[in-house]
């Protein structure tokens, strides 16, 4: 419960950069309610000893349109809009190794003299680890640790971060490094190797290169489990559970045709798990986000298994691994905290730093790098990541080539689940009524065997006039006449199969539509390129019919050779970016730099001063501590749709709060899709999560201090910095000059 002096991003007229501070935890939680008063979270409740009040504060008259929309009393004044960048510090070298690892994390206490506290230590929720997992040694990293300063200055770097979310189990406390890391070759004494996952609907796959200088040789991972001697880019993104017990199971190729196959099971992460059970039937006693840990840490230890062979253990003893995980551009919140936490049970993050990437970002990273990418300072690039389950669309205006690549975002970027999986549901469907009562006398595994030949039938269709129909084995069936099954043969028309095809492409080729469109409103200048990459972006059909559309539009259109990889490809190169960042900010030529566009607006659920006519009455009530009418069940928005957020800008919100005692302080973050938010909770606007901000430990003398009501009662008027980046939101407590707090919450 808060009142808050918002400056929104986006608006031009308000760039006033702000020295940078230290930082203390800010502890986000995942939640479905909303939560407007003090550590109960219960609407107007709080015994006078404990009650926290805020003080809503006017806007500046200067103020941008949507600042005019917040109605204040005339009695305060306004700060200015602060829309900041930051100069990251580096993290300093640790003094040696630690190796073996220890059997459970141990957290060291620091004395921290600019705080004269201990840090308590962190619990670490075990996983059972099988005895022929591959585990690299435990390395000490400096993002894990509190730095003591001189006596007297304020600590000049976030030491740790801290987050909970998407409802992790009892106990279950997740510490996650901060982008600040060490120089490759520094702190871990020799390199780094980063590994990319592009965890995928129907395939995923692993990618890696070392953090040495020059360009990046990116290795894919191409021995599966029971692939034989073949060298396969993918595994599919497929899980079977032993029947006898669910704790074993078998992935990817290593699936036995006997056994019920769970696939398609990442497009479920959307979703409530309530509407899951009616969506998909799962193993007894296993969530969706069981079987998404249980085939991501198959992956992990796999990933782990092949560097081992290929370097060697002496190597991998002493070189820091760190993986980057691709997400769905047009993902929820929910998705992406149940994935992340999912990748933490599976051990991604166990001795390890973990990022996020949205696919097309990956995509376009890797793409227009590549000599086959013809880009021109101006030009407008359209990056459609058509994949299994998701096609993902961003359009990015190319304003640097060389030295390094900057590149924003044209427009918002949109996206829709019509992915090659609606195919191949289709097809399904189709040869399900056609089989008749026959589908019913097919094994299991014969049934998977037809989808898998389709498979290859519909990655080769070209929609060509010489071939009339196509061919999908149908193992232990010869004739079926009616069916339309001729010698073992299930026979596909031309125009069956445009069918299957034409839902899925005419969705893409509409948001491509859209995409151009919205692009035109902004600026028609500077030519336009379309990349397909993702599996279904390297479909014929799908390159014929696009390139169909965008030739009447002057438009051209690519589908590299290696697009089915450019995803994975893409997040090493993104967490090559990210293991140095200290030197990006002294110009690493390198290193691309982006510029997004936000796709919701984000506020907070604040208290205001009453204003007949402005505020409902519903609203309305007393504030115990100070006796005046107040508003709640109001919104603050900072963050609004379409703002151009980077790496390396925050925004600042300023906050007053009013209270007798301290307790930890709880704060309301939300979120819209309108094209203009409402000013007050509706419908509309949904809770994202709960920020928590405790500075009990501190003594009451930090703040300041007036008289209301017949009682004395402190103030503290204090700043809460946020930084969007890629998928992360990173947020900063900032009192009187000193942060109190880092945290990054995963989102969107």
């Amino acid at each position: 419960m808060y009142s808050a002096q918002q400056q929104p991003a986006g608006n031009p007229a308000f760039h006033h950069p702000q020295p940078q501070h230290p930082a203390a935890p800010i502890h986000p939680q995942w939640t479905g309610l909303s939560q407007y008063g003090g550590p109960g979270g219960q609407q107007g409740q709080g015994a006078p000893g404990g009650y926290q009040q805020p003080t809503a504060i006017p806007p500046n008259p200067q103020a941008g349109y949507y600042d005019q929309k917040m109605i204040y009393p005339d009695t305060q004044p306004q700060p200015h809009p602060q829309f900041q960048q930051y100069n990251q510090q580096p993290a300093p070298t640790p003094a040696r190794f630690q190796s073996p690892p220890p059997p459970q994390f141990q957290q060291q206490q620091h004395n921290n003299a600019t705080f004269q506290q201990q840090q308590r230590p962190i619990s670490y929720a075990q996983q059972p680890i099988p005895q022929s997992q591959v585990i690299a040694p435990q390395v000490q990293n400096p993002a894990f640790q509190y730095h003591p300063q001189q006596q007297g200055q304020p600590q000049q770097q976030s030491a740790s971060a801290f987050i909970q979310n998407a409802a992790p189990p009892a106990g279950h406390v997740t510490q996650v490094q901060n982008f600040a890391g060490p120089q490759p070759g520094g702190a871990f004494g020799r390199h780094k190797i980063i590994v990319g996952l592009d965890f995928g609907t129907t395939y995923s796959g692993l990618a890696y290169a070392d953090t040495t200088p020059g360009e990046p040789q990116i290795s894919i991972i191409q021995n599966w489990p029971s692939c034989g001697n073949r060298a396969i880019s993918q595994v599919p993104t497929e899980i079977a559970y032993d029947p006898a017990a669910t704790t074993e199971f078998s992935w990817g190729y290593d699936i036995q045709p006997s056994l019920t196959i769970l696939k398609w099971f990442k497009l479920f992460l959307e979703y409530p798990d309530d509407q899951i059970k009616e969506m998909i039937e799962l193993p007894p006693g296993k969530s969706i986000l069981d079987v998404t840990s249980d085939f991501l840490g198959a992956v992990y230890r796999h990933a782990m298994a092949q560097l081992y062979q290929q370097r060697g253990k002496a190597v991998m003893d002493i070189t820091q691994v760190d993986f980057v995980l691709t997400i769905p551009a047009v993902w929820n919140e929910q998705a992406c905290a149940r994935t992340k936490l999912a990748a933490e049970r599976a051990g991604f993050t166990r001795n390890h730093t973990m990022n996020m990437c949205t696919e097309p970002e990956a995509a376009a990273l890797y793409t227009l790098r590549s000599a086959e990418t013809a880009a021109n300072i101006g030009d407008k690039i359209i990056v459609c990541d058509a994949g299994g389950g998701t096609v993902d669309l961003i359009s990015y205006n190319i304003r640097r080539i060389h030295p390094r690549l900057e590149v924003d975002e044209a427009v918002v970027g949109s996206g829709d689940t019509c992915g090659s999986t609606y195919i191949d549901q289709a097809f399904e469907d189709h040869f399900r009524k056609k089989m008749g009562a026959h589908y019913d006398t097919l094994r299991v595994a014969q049934r998977q065997r037809v989808m898998r030949n389709f498979e290859d039938v519909k990655c080769g269709f070209r929609d060509r006039g010489d071939q009339q129909t196509y061919s999908v084995i149908v193992p232990g069936k010869n004739n079926i006449p009616e069916a339309g099954v001729v010698d073992g043969e299930f026979e596909i028309s031309r125009a069956e199969m445009r069918s299957f095809f034409d839902p899925s492409i005419d969705r893409v080729i509409s948001l491509i539509q859209e995409q151009v469109r919205q692009i035109n409103l902004v600026s028609a200048e500077g030519n336009k390129q379309i990349l397909l990459v993702g599996g279904f972006g390297q479909s014929p059909y799908l390159y014929e019919r696009v390139n169909d559309w965008a030739r009447v539009h002057g438009i051209h259109v690519l589908q590299p050779k290696d697009g089915d990889v450019a995803v994975v490809k893409g997040a090493v190169i993104r967490g090559i970016d990210l293991a140095a960042p200290q030197q990006v900010s002294g110009g690493d030529p390198n290193r691309a730099m982006w510029v997004r566009k936000c796709r919701k607006h984000y506020g907070t659920l604040m208290i205001a001063h009453f204003i007949p006519g402005v505020h409902l009455e519903q609203d309305a009530f007393i504030d115990p501590l100070t006796n005046r009418k107040m508003a709640r069940n109001q919104i603050s928005w900072f963050v609004y749709k379409g703002a151009a957020i980077s790496d390396d800008k925050k925004i600042s919100q300023q906050f007053h709060r009013t209270f007798r005692k301290t307790t930890p302080w709880v704060d309301t973050l939300v979120v819209c899709e309108d094209d203009v938010p409402p000013l007050r909770l509706t419908p509309s606007v949904k809770i994202l999560c709960k920020l928590t901000a405790d500075l009990t430990a501190h003594s009451k003398r930090i703040f300041d201090v007036e008289y209301g009501w017949f009682r004395k009662i402190y103030t503290c008027a204090y700043r809460v910095d946020m930084t969007l980046r890629a998928g992360v939101m990173v947020f900063e407590l900032v009192y009187k000059g000193i942060s109190y707090g880092a945290v990054r919450v995963e989102l969107q």
